[in-house]
């Protein structure tokens, strides 16, 4: 009987030690970082640059996730040219988006008129979206319809931001910058 009860308690020092043993190598596997993409249904396209002459330069890009952007453009005093922006919605429901955009910093010369060293924005609707609103100085509002395709229809599903240079503007290349965000109004 002696002897059963020492084989009892010796196992069980065996199976807790074992445990043990085995939760400190598990526990190297559970240990570490877990990267995780959180994206939202709304995906901008490569932007399109129209209403410049054909020999001018210009760039466009958009970030890996699909909701920043960014485009330069070479122009002129006085000139304009528009950054289409396709938008695609990847939900079967509409979406409210904010579009910000930043455009470059420009210096005025003492005595100056802002108005003539000034690049001057304007968004409109593409396709589906045709509900664009100004609700602050950078920051324009709309809803993209679930239908949006991007480039995936003609006239493409997006946004189209007209760049206007003042009288002023030293001629060059402009690059105008922002993001799209998914918002709840």
């Amino acid at each position: 009987m002696k002897r059963l009860k020492n084989w009892i308690l010796i196992s069980a020092l065996i199976a807790s030690a074992a445990g043990a043993a085995a939760g400190t190598v598990l526990s190297g596997y559970i240990e570490g970082d877990v990267n995780i993409a959180v994206s939202q249904p709304l995906q901008l396209e490569s932007p399109n640059v129209v209403g410049i002459p054909p020999e001018r330069a210009w760039f466009g890009a958009v970030s890996d996730e699909g909701t920043e952007f960014s485009a330069a453009v070479e122009l002129y005093q006085g000139e304009d040219a528009t950054i289409e922006m396709p938008i695609r919605n990847m939900a079967e429901v509409d979406h409210i988006v904010e579009i910000i955009v930043t455009p470059p910093i420009l210096s005025v010369p003492e005595g100056g008129d802002p108005s003539d060293y000034s690049i001057n924005l304007d968004i409109d609707g593409s396709g589906v979206i045709d509900d664009v609103v100004r609700v602050g100085p950078y920051k324009w509002k709309c809803t993209v319809d679930s239908s949006s395709q991007g480039t995936g229809v003609s006239p493409f599903d997006g946004i189209e931001i007209t760049v206007a240079l003042g009288d002023m503007v030293p001629p060059g290349y402009y690059e105008i910058s922002g993001y799209i965000q998914v918002v709840a109004y």
